[in-house]
């Protein structure tokens, strides 16, 4: 059994990951992306296949800001999904 090593530190796949997901329209195909993505990055077109169609980690969070938070939490509280707690301050959850 041979060991693997992580070559690539997990930034360096998160990004090329992102950079495929946000470009694969300017491409024939996902498979195009990928193969014209990794040459830039210097992977096997397959293994930035594998990070591609792996779920994403636990440990990764892709955030908004508060802003953004804020205002979706109001949409959802003017369409009556949230619900506002009459013994809260706030129907904003922060």
């Amino acid at each position: 059994m041979s060991e693997t090593t992580n070559k690539y530190p997990p930034e360096v796949r998160e990004r090329a990951v992102r950079t495929v997901l946000e470009n694969q329209g300017r491409h024939e195909s996902r498979w195009a992306a990928i193969m014209s993505i990794s040459a830039k990055i210097g992977c096997a077109p397959p293994t930035l296949s594998e990070w591609v169609n792996q779920p994403p980690a636990k440990s990764v969070r892709f955030t908004l800001p508060l802003a953004d938070c804020c205002a979706i939490k109001r949409r959802e509280f003017d369409e009556g999904v949230l619900h506002w707690d009459s013994r809260a301050k706030s129907p904003l959850p922060f």
